[in-house]
C-alpha cells in the first residue's frame, strides 16, 4: 500500500486512482489497524495519567519504613495525604497546563521531602521533648575510649602521610580530653550525690 502511493506521487497519476486501486481486504486492514493504535494510544494516555496522579501518593506511601505504623497512619492519613491532595488539586477556574506542571512538581517535591527525613523530623517535633542524650556513665565512656583507641591505632598504622599522622594524633588527643574531662564529671554528680 505505502509502495504505491510512493510511486503515484513520483508518476504521472493522481493519488485518488491509486487509493481506488487498493482493495476492500486492504481498506479493512488499514481501518482495523487504525482503530487499534487509537485504542493502545487512549490506553497507554489512561495508564500514563493515573500512574502519574498516584506516583506522589506512592512516594510518600514510602514514610512507613521511618516511624511506627500507628504514628504512620496517623500522620499519613490526617495530615500529609490532605496536604498533597490540596498541592495537587486546583482552587477556582480550570488551571493552564503549565499550573498543573507547577503542581505536579510541587507534589512530587513535598513527597520526595517527607521520604529524605521530614517525617522523622515531624515525628520528633510532636514528641514531647526528651533528655538530651548524653554519655551518663563510665562504662559508656570507657566503650567510647576504648573505640577511639582502637580507630587510632588502625588508622596509624595505615598512615604513611606525616601529616595526616599528625592530624589522627591530635584527633585522639581530643577525644582523650573529652573522655577524661566528661569522667571527671560523671565522678563529681556521683559524689555529690553521696554528699546529700
Amino acid at each position: 500500500m505505502v509502495a504505491l502511493l510512493a510511486e503515484g506521487a513520483n508518476g504521472d497519476s493522481s493519488l485518488l486512482q491509486h487509493l481506488a486501486a487498493f482493495t476492500l481486504a486492504d481498506w479493512t486492514l488499514a481501518v482495523v489497524a487504525a482503530l487499534i493504535a487509537a485504542v493502545l494510544l487512549e490506553l497507554a494516555a489512561m495508564i500514563k495519567k493515573a500512574v502519574t496522579s498516584r506516583l506522589p501518593f506512592l512516594i510518600l506511601r514510602c514514610t512507613v519504613v521511618m516511624m511506627p505504623f500507628k504514628e504512620w497512619r496517623f500522620f499519613y492519613h490526617e495530615v500529609w495525604e490532605p496536604d498533597l491532595h490540596d498541592i495537587l488539586t486546583s482552587k477556582g477556574d480550570e488551571p493552564s497546563p503549565g499550573e498543573n506542571i507547577r503542581r505536579y512538581l510541587q507534589a512530587l517535591i513535598f513527597a520526595l521531602g517527607l521520604v529524605a527525613g521530614g517525617a522523622i523530623r515531624t515525628r520528633l517535633q510532636r514528641r514531647p521533648k526528651s533528655r538530651s542524650r548524653r554519655v551518663n556513665s563510665l562504662a559508656q565512656l570507657s566503650a567510647v575510649a576504648a573505640t577511639a583507641g582502637t580507630v587510632t591505632v588502625s588508622l596509624v598504622w595505615s598512615t604513611k602521610n606525616e601529616v595526616l599522622l599528625g592530624f589522627i594524633l591530635v584527633g585522639y588527643g581530643l577525644v582523650s580530653l573529652w573522655v577524661f574531662a566528661r569522667a571527671l564529671m560523671i565522678t563529681r554528680e556521683r559524689w555529690a550525690k553521696k554528699s546529700r
